[in-house]
């Protein structure tokens, strides 16, 4: 059992915190374009990753909106491509219904749920679209861990803006303080500024990646099978 001793509630990122999302995200890709006849090749697939991160981005600081995120960043691929072999909504429907299919999570993951949910509370906070995220926690069988699950798509605000941990603070069904709830996430940015600059504490599940902007999270991890160990030592 792990026992609690610092915070009551935790709430998660989901994706590259709970499951692997680049994996998933190239599979599908690499299953969307071969329906319509292109090979993914790495190269193509870093053309993509370099557009997604910056339409991410742009949503993330409130330039675009999720509907607009859903088509464009397919319209900017389809144009480096020098070809539209299917409308961009087409494409991304099917995309995001092979993310579903491809999901899978870290390994570890679901023990680790299994003994936090003993003594703790647990939300997932996720930038994410609607289509997608409760799908794959329904199909991971990982819904019935969580106690409270904020969607950005489905409220109309993203981390890291303060409206997002505002609303995740108002949706948990106890009164607890913001000095006794953890964020964990793979986002420096999104999830542990995000989360620092509301009041709660934070944990960044770093995967080897080196700091940017100065950013200091109140605690770090390189790999999720090493959380159930910090929570153990707080």
């Amino acid at each position: 059992m792990i026992n609690q001793r610092r915070f009551d509630w935790i709430m998660f990122d989901l994706d590259n915190t709970l499951v692997d999302f680049n994996v998933a995200s190239r599979r599908a890709l690499h299953d969307t374009l071969k329906a319509v006849n292109i090979n993914l090749t790495d190269e193509l697939y870093s053309v993509y990753k370099r557009i997604n991160y910056t339409i991410w981005s742009e949503f993330e600081q409130n330039k675009i909106d999720a509907i607009t995120l859903r088509t464009r960043r397919f319209d900017l691929f389809f144009e480096e491509l020098g070809q539209t072999p299917v409308p961009a909504g087409l494409f991304s429907a099917d995309y995001l219904k092979r993310i579903i299919d491809h999901t899978f999570v870290f390994e570890g993951v679901v023990d680790l749920l299994a003994k936090l949910h003993i003594d703790h509370r647990l939300s997932i906070i996720t930038n994410g679209l609607k289509e997608v995220q409760r799908p794959r926690l329904q199909r991971l069988n990982l819904m019935q861990y969580f106690d409270s699950i904020i969607v950005s798509d489905e409220i109309g605000v993203a981390k890291p803006d303060a409206a997002f941990f505002k609303y995740a603070h108002q949706s948990i069904t106890d009164k607890v303080e913001k000095s006794r709830i953890l964020v964990v996430g793979d986002n420096i940015e999104a999830d542990v500024q995000g989360a620092m600059n509301f009041g709660f504490e934070a944990c960044w599940l770093h995967h080897g990646k080196s700091k940017v902007r100065n950013i200091q999270p109140s605690f770090e991890i390189e790999h999720i099978g090493e959380f159930a160990d910090l929570i153990e030592s707080l």
